[in-house]
This record gives structure tokens, C-alpha cells and sequence, in this order.
């Protein structure tokens, strides 16, 4: 009996606090325990890192000997390491042509003998190793054993030598961690947040353990339920009200009906994740016409339809997901599409054109990248959304994954799944800009316009721009962007290397390559001989 009366407590207790956060919702109004909150946990785990920096000893000392010498051997280690240690430059990626550089080492001499016997090799390369192998340092040329190298051929194979372990290089690095295939992946966080999730490869002490095991109780034991109820409360309000609200004869009172509604279900649902938003730039808000977003996840839907009501387009979902499309359908003109029928396209873009063109229907919220990015950079926008107007409203969205990372990688996981994660986290921190509306320049194709919009958005929201199609991990990379890759590699050997065993390119050849095609620079047929480019070399250098 005690039993049965703490439960209906606890369940009376959950019904008036779900009734008093719809209400608020409705009217808008925040309370402040969100922040308190977010602020606290902010406190608490900028303090745990400061712990976790103080409490780290990098300086190792040795058991058998002195304190006194422990001292004096390690500054005399640090000031021989500072006057043995040359000073380099940084080897960073070429400003530009995107290549990495490494400089000339001596091993490269030594690696030429390895390869000797092999008949594929240069045979200058054969000429000169068969010298190096006989010298330890690999520099000096024996000069009792005959003719001498010319300066020519041996700065032929150095720079022959050094472009190819570059490439090498540069290749084995972008296969590692690139700068696309990271963007599809969650970001790694610099300190631990107390999340199982993150937890990565970090180091952790024995007291983080234990503020994670009270942490997990607080977010499972106590939230979980509460926000699994606020969520579900939610959902079946915006499933049922857009229903009803559709039944409604007047237009304008159906649309007026169906924004209270679906403001008050996504700040229901922005509560069931304790999330902190905050809005700049409200003059800018679009009232009508096509707002465009950077996308990290289907929350960013939910953040901007807080402050302000739009008609969707996006990929047609199954499972809960698609259930809630075809609720939001009920009440508003949102445009669903499969992303590989080409039909859809041709009627997604005569859709957005006579959306566009009546000032009475809500703005149209676009995602022109097609997929979720990591919340780290802003890839290619779509042409498409830039192409139906000439004026279009910008929206930059920058989340603070300290608390929760809001990214979704749909590849593996589901969205209930994401969803349960996102309400067993701390809590979501996201800053919403609203830019100025942007206009389509004379003569200004829709490719240049997007790109110019991408720009914007990435600068302001203090992310990353990239040139990259965001579908490259559904998709294999098509040849065009190899055959740039190609064009980028020719030009680059073209710069940067004086001479090259394939010879030099004709003036058709050069014009060929200017004009955009992209043949094979030298055919078997047009290759010099290796005296021809000897001779050529020796008659320069004189």
C-alpha cells in the first residue's frame, strides 16, 4: 500500500510538472533552472580539468639518485636537448596547392641503394647509388672510382627522389586523417565531460570515476525519466494538435493555429534535452522566402523552430521519423523527397519556386549541404535551393559539445537511439545567428552564390570551410574531382620541379591543359630518351 501510494505521487507529481512546462512552453517563458544548471556543470568541469592539470608531473626523476642531482641532470638534459635540437621550420601543408612538404634528408641517398637491382629505376638513380653505396655518409662521391657524377644528374634524382616520398607522404597522411572523412565522425573532445560516450581515448583518475558513477545515477536515475516524459508529451501533442489544426476551413487561422502549436511542442522538446539557446540577430529573422543552415543534426530543426516557424525540406524518413513528417504535413506545406529519384528533384524545384513566390506562406528552411556534418566545418552547399531565388536568408548554427555532442552519425546509429543519448546527456548548448539577407550579385551564378553564402556562414559561425561534397561518404568520388586532383598534382610538378625524366610539354600540351582537358601529358610515343634529357640538362647548366 506504500508502495502504491508513493508511485501516484510520484506519477501526480510528473503530471503537473509536464502540464506547467506546457504551459510556459506555450507562452514562451523560461524559468532559469536550465542555466543555473548548465553553469554549474560548467564550473564544475572547468575546475576538474584545472584539478587534472595540477595533479599531472611531467618530470620523471630517478629513485637512486639525489634530489640535488635529479635537478642538475635534468637541466642539463633540457640544455642539451635545446643545443642539439637544430631549429626547423614547420612542415605544414603547401599555402597553395594543398601539399605537404618534407624536407631533404640524407636518407633519401641512403634509400636509393636499396633499390639498385631494381630495373623500373632511373638510371640515373642506378648510376648515382651505386656510388652512395660505397660511402658511408651517403654525400661524397669516391673519387678514385672514375668519373665523377655531374651536378646535374645527381640534382636530377634528388629532386626526382624527394617529390616522390613527399607524394608518398602526403598520401599515406591523407589516408590516416584526412580533411573530409574526419567531418562525418564526432569531434573529439580536449577534456573529458563525464559522458561514457566521449570518454575516447583520454586519461582518467579515480575521482573522475567516481563524479562519472554520481553523474550517470543524476542523468539516468533522475533526468532520463523525466525528459523520456516531457519528450513523449511532445511528440503525441505535435502528432495530434497539426491534426486537428488541419480540419480548420480559414487558411490564415489554420497557419496561425498550426505555428502556436508547433512553437510550443519544439520548446517542449528542446526542454527533454535541457537545451540552452540563444538567439542573435533577431531583425534578421525571415518572415518569408528561403532560409538556408548549416545541418548537424535533425535537432537543428528543432533549435530554429523555437524562435520561428518553417516549412521543411528534407529527405522522406521511415520509422519514428517519418511519422513525424507525415504528422508535420497535416498542418503546413513541407516538401519530402527521396534523394535518389530524379524526379523528386525536378518536383522539389517547381515546389520551392511557387512556395517562393507566395509572401503569405511561412520561410522555407533548407539544408544545402544534404547530410550532418560534425559541427567542425561547413561542406559544399547544394546549387539547388540558390537557384529558384536571388535572395535568400542565411542562418549559422555552432553548438558547444562540452555538455553533449549533438552530431549524428546516421550510419551508426538510429534516430530513437539518438534521441535517447541526446536526453541522457548533460545538456545541449547552441548559438543561433540570423544574417542579413544575402542577394544574388549581377551575373552571378548560382554555384558563386552558394559558395559566397557557405563563406558567410562558416566565418560567423567560427567554422571550417570546405570545398567538399558532404555525400562523398555515402558515395564513391566521381572522376571529375580526380581528374582536378590530377590537374593539381601536374601543376604542382610542373612549379616546383626544374627537370623531369618524361620530358617537356609541347605548347599544345600547355594550351590543352589551360583550357581545362585533361589528356595524358606525355604518351609513350612523345617521351625523350634518357640521353636526349641528359644532353638538354648538361647544355642548361652550361
Amino acid at each position: 500500500m506504500l508502495l502504491l501510494s508513493l508511485f501516484l505521487l510520484i506519477l501526480k507529481t510528473f503530471f503537473f510538472l509536464i502540464l506547467f512546462i506546457t504551459c510556459i512552453s506555450f507562452l514562451g517563458i523560461t524559468t532559469g533552472v536550465r542555466k543555473a544548471y548548465v553553469y554549474l556543470l560548467l564550473w564544475l568541469f572547468e575546475q576538474m580539468a584545472k584539478l587534472e592539470k595540477e595533479t599531472t608531473n611531467p618530470t620523471t626523476f630517478n629513485i637512486e639518485t639525489t634530489p640535488e642531482k635529479n635537478l642538475e641532470q635534468n637541466s642539463s638534459q633540457e640544455s642539451s636537448s635545446k643545443e642539439s635540437t637544430p631549429a626547423t621550420t614547420p612542415q605544414d601543408s603547401d599555402k597553395f596547392y594543398g601539399i605537404i612538404k618534407r624536407k631533404w634528408s640524407r636518407n633519401i641517398e641512403n634509400k636509393l641503394v636499396e633499390h639498385v637491382g631494381n630495373s623500373t629505376v632511373h638510371p640515373l638513380a642506378q648510376k648515382i647509388a651505386k656510388r652512395v653505396a660505397s660511402h658511408a655518409k651517403g654525400l661524397k662521391l669516391l673519387a678514385e672510382e672514375g668519373n665523377e657524377i655531374n651536378d646535374a644528374e645527381y640534382a636530377t634524382i634528388k629532386v626526382l627522389a624527394a617529390d616522390t616520398l613527399a607524394f608518398i607522404t602526403s598520401g599515406i597522411e591523407a589516408i590516416i586523417e584526412d580533411d573530409v572523412t574526419q567531418r562525418f565522425e564526432a569531434a573529439q573532445l580536449p577534456t573529458w565531460n563525464f559522458l561514457s560516450r566521449s570518454r575516447g581515448g583520454l586519461r582518467v583518475r579515480w575521482y573522475s570515476y567516481c563524479i562519472w558513477a554520481i553523474g550517470a545515477f543524476i542523468r539516468y536515475g533522475l533526468l532520463f525519466p523525466f525528459r523520456l516524459s516531457i519528450f513523449i508529451s511532445a511528440s503525441f501533442l505535435m502528432g495530434t494538435l497539426p491534426a486537428l489544426v488541419g480540419y480548420i476551413p480559414n487558411e490564415s487561422l489554420r497557419s496561425c493555429f498550426y505555428q502556436l502549436s508547433m512553437l510550443m511542442c519544439m520548446r517542449m522538446c528542446m526542454r527533454a534535452f535541457s537545451t540552452i539557446i540563444t538567439f542573435h540577430g533577431e531583425e534578421n529573422k525571415p518572415k518569408n522566402g528561403i532560409s538556408v543552415a548549416n545541418h548537424t543534426s535533425p535537432i537543428d530543426v528543432m533549435i530554429l523552430s523555437t524562435d520561428n516557424c518553417y516549412a521543411m525540406v528534407g529527405q522522406r524518413h521511415d520509422g519514428f521519423l517519418g511519422l513525424i513528417e507525415k504528422a508535420l504535413d497535416r498542418g503546413a506545406h513541407h516538401i519530402w523527397f527521396e534523394r535518389a529519384e530524379s524526379k523528386d528533384r525536378h518536383a522539389v524545384a517547381k515546389k520551392l519556386q511557387e512556395h517562393v513566390k507566395d509572401p503569405s506562406k511561412m520561410p522555407i528552411l533548407i539544408f544545402p549541404e544534404g547530410t550532418c556534418i560534425n559541427n567542425t566545418s561547413v561542406m559544399l552547399f547544394k546549387k539547388g535551393s540558390f537557384e529558384v531565388s536571388s535572395v535568400v536568408h542565411p542562418i549559422a548554427l555552432k553548438y558547444d559539445s562540452r555538455l553533449g555532442d549533438p552530431f549524428w552519425n546516421s550510419h551508426r546509429q538510429g534516430y530513437l537511439s539518438y534521441l535517447l543519448g541526446m536526453m541522457t546527456s548533460w545538456a545541449l548548448i547552441c548559438d543561433v545567428w540570423y544574417l542579413p539577407p544575402m542577394h544574388r550579385l549581377e551575373g552571378e551564378t548560382s554555384i558563386s552564390f552558394a559558395r559566397r553564402c557557405q563563406r558567410t556562414i562558416a566565418q560567423k559561425g567560427g567554422l571550417v570551410d570546405l570545398g567538399w561534397d558532404g555525400n562523398l561518404k555515402r558515395t564513391k568520388v566521381p572522376e571529375r574531382l580526380r581528374d582536378e586532383q590530377k590537374e593539381l598534382f601536374y601543376q604542382y610538378l610542373v612549379q616546383t620541379t626544374p627537370i623531369c625524366e618524361c620530358g617537356r610539354a609541347s605548347n599544345e600540351q600547355i594550351e590543352s591543359i589551360q583550357r581545362g582537358i585533361h589528356p595524358e601529358v606525355f604518351n609513350n610515343n612523345e617521351q625523350k630518351t634518357n640521353n636526349e634529357v641528359e644532353n638538354e640538362t648538361n647544355g642548361e647548366n652550361k
